[in-house]
Parts: structure tokens; sequence; C-alpha cells
């Protein structure tokens, strides 16, 4: 028909927003949904919920001072997590993962766990669960937290010492 059209396309690339080091409001006894995104593979979430009305702050990093953890890989995610004042929390940590940073490290996904750091090194709190790309551990207080695997061969070479100290015990 008759008449005047315009057409427009738009293009635009814009980064995925970061909320790191920004303080996110926790309602009293309410759970509340944080995420934090670490790229547009990986995230952080946190359900939370707090005692008294604080504030939360999530910072990441790819490296700490001291990441080293018997045993296990680290997926070089670090995340130090606060809030205001000395709430009691409950909360659930999940992690949304990449296949291929797995993979570059040769860990398994079912190995997959958060640990928490101490001063005297990092510490397990809790266990883990997985479910597709995402890790779910949950927790009772915050600090430094570093999501962390076992790799295939450390798993392999354990298994296969185990066979040997049987078959050593059998003769």
């Amino acid at each position: 028909s008759i008449g005047s059209y315009a057409f427009v396309a738009f293009n635009i690339q814009s980064p995925i927003p970061t909320f790191y080091g920004y303080a996110r409001e926790l309602t009293a006894n309410v759970v509340t949904r944080v995420a934090y995104f670490v790229n547009s593979t990986q995230q952080l979430a946190i359900d939370v919920k707090s005692s008294v009305q604080t504030d939360l702050t999530v910072n990441y990093t790819t490296s700490v001072s001291n990441s080293n953890f018997d045993g296990y890989v680290s997926l070089d995610a670090f995340f130090q997590i606060e809030t205001s004042s000395a709430a009691q929390v409950a909360a659930n940590l999940s992690y949304t993962f990449d296949q291929a940073v797995l993979a570059a490290k040769g860990i398994t996904a079912d190995t997959l766990i958060f640990a928490y750091q101490t001063s005297t090194g990092w510490k397990v709190d809790g266990s883990a669960s997985v479910s597709g790309n995402v890790v779910t551990q949950g927790t009772t207080h915050f600090s430094q937290w570093g999501v962390y695997g076992s790799s295939s061969d450390a798993t392999a070479i354990f298994v296969s010492a185990w066979l040997v100290i049987c078959a050593i015990f059998l003769m």
C-alpha cells in the first residue's frame, strides 16, 4: 500500500553488567536471590535468608594468595562474600560453570565443591550437588569461597593404587 515506511536496525554490543563490590540489601527473614555474572557462561547465584536487615557484598577474583587445596583443582573462581552486620544466614551458593573450563583442567563435574578459606587453609562446608552445569552447596556463613573439583587423572590414580593395595593383601 502507499505510505512512508522506516526500517531501523540496531546492533548494540554491551558488556554483561557486573555488580561486584556493590551492596545488595537483604530484608530480614526473606529469601533473596542475588546473582553475580562472571562472564556469559559462568555466574554465582546466592539464595540467602538473613536474620536481620543487612547488605550483602560479593567480590570476584580469579586468584587468591593461597588457592592450594589438597586433592582438588581450582576453577579459578573465588568470591569474597560478606554482610554489613553480624547476621545469621542460611544460604545456597550456586555456581554455573563452563564445561570447557572443566575439560581444560581435567576436572569431572560430579566432583565439584565449594570450599571456604580459613587461617589454616581451605575447608569444605557440607556437600555439593551438581545438576546440569550448576553446582550447589548450602552454608550458614560467608567468607572467601572458591569452586574446586577433582581431576579425573587423580581419581584414576587413586583407584589404580587402591586396586594394587587390594591385590597385595590378597596374595
